[in-house]
């Protein structure tokens, strides 16, 4: 398989994975890859300089959206790191 082919197989697995509401070790097992593969071709992939929208399907559950206003901003978990940046990336280019 080229390099290419595997690429878009991973960017496949990788969307498959954010939309699946389980977690990474779940889903590795459950498609027959490891964690650090599927770590291995994120990193790859956003490194390629895909924009890392195209990664994030859905926005995170409303629980966890940031309120921008200067108070502290109480989350249960962190974000994923992908659409954290996005996010940042977001709130500069707002006018």
């Amino acid at each position: 398989m080229d390099r290419e082919n595997e690429m878009k197989i991973w960017k496949k697995r990788i969307l498959d994975f954010e939309a699946s509401n389980t977690t990474i070790m779940e889903f590795s097992k459950a498609h027959g890859f490891s964690v650090h593969q599927y770590y291995y071709w994120k990193n790859k992939i956003i490194k390629t300089k895909i924009p890392a929208t195209r990664l994030i399907t859905t926005p995170p559950p409303q629980s966890q959206l940031i309120k921008v206003i200067p108070q502290p901003l109480p989350i249960s978990s962190l974000p994923d790191p992908v659409w954290l940046a996005n996010f940042i990336k977001a709130l500069h280019e707002v006018p």
